[in-house]
């Protein structure tokens, strides 16, 4: 079975402290609602998340349903989540571990973030190396946008 792997880092800065950042990003609904093509978010008793994910690479659509656990949580700096699911149709399966940290700084919190992936089966065959780390940095920029205009649409509606 191929397998194609990914690792992405990104990094940005907005204007408020870091625990407002923290609370935004642990509200499960919210994070998702940045994240590309997330479809929904659903809590599991067990503090798990199924999270269903639309992912398209060059003419290829999957959908994968994803179970997200918090592995490691240290409040209002790290937050460490794995995520693993298959999108049935295309027999591929994803693989994740995501970190974020926050940090202040002179000029707000800084929030930085990585995705270290593997997916395999069908769409890693067909997706091609290439495309796939292509589409992973243009997901990872669209969430720090996201995840940055959110924030700031907040302490707006709070002023």
């Amino acid at each position: 079975m191929k397998t194609q792997t990914v690792f992405v880092e990104q990094a940005f800065v907005v204007d408020l402290p870091q625990s407002e950042v923290w609370t935004f990003l642990r509200n499960p609904q919210k994070l998702g609602a940045c994240i590309p093509g997330v479809t929904n978010v659903d809590a599991n008793a067990d503090g798990s998340f199924g999270v269903l994910v639309e992912i398209t690479l060059s003419l290829l659509t999957a959908r994968f349903e994803l179970l997200v656990k918090i592995l490691e949580e240290d409040p209002p700096s790290i937050m460490v989540a794995s995520l693993a699911g298959k999108c049935p149709k295309s027999r591929s399966v994803l693989l994740a571990q995501n970190s974020i940290g926050l940090r202040e700084t002179p000029s707000g919190t800084e929030v930085s973030f990585s995705i270290d992936a593997s997916l395999s089966g069908k769409l890693a065959a067909l997706g091609g190396g290439s495309v796939i780390k292509l589409t992973s940095r243009k997901m990872a920029r669209q969430f720090a946008e996201r995840v940055k205009q959110q924030l700031e649409e907040q302490t707006a509606l709070a002023q």
